[in-house]
């Protein structure tokens, strides 16, 4: 069996790819609410998980990744989009429109 076909390689790719998704599906989420009179409730560790449907603990390991990228910060449990996140979520949302 070649590495690129192996089980192991599956499941790391496949493990990514639900952590890669899920930080842009909150950088989406937090872009789309940013500016609008509902952002410190739509934006805060609650409604994101009410929302997106995620446990807490899953939350926390994503924000970890998003805050090490420099593309998130959080104020008092509201998050915002740093220039770089804004960026990144603009050129990402640009990616999956042009497939």
């Amino acid at each position: 069996m070649r590495p690129k076909r192996g089980i192991i390689t599956i499941m790391r790719r496949r493990k990514y790819q639900e952590i890669d998704f899920a930080a842009k599906t909150m950088l989406f989420h937090v872009y789309n609410h940013e500016g609008n009179e509902n952002e410190y409730i739509e934006n805060g560790i609650v409604s994101i998980c009410n929302h997106l449907n995620w446990q807490k603990d899953f939350l926390e390991r994503i924000v970890m990744r998003l805050k090490n990228d420099n593309y998130i910060i959080e104020t008092n449990g509201i998050f915002k989009l740093t220039d770089e996140g804004r960026e990144y979520t603009v050129r990402s949302y640009e990616e999956i429109v042009a497939q």
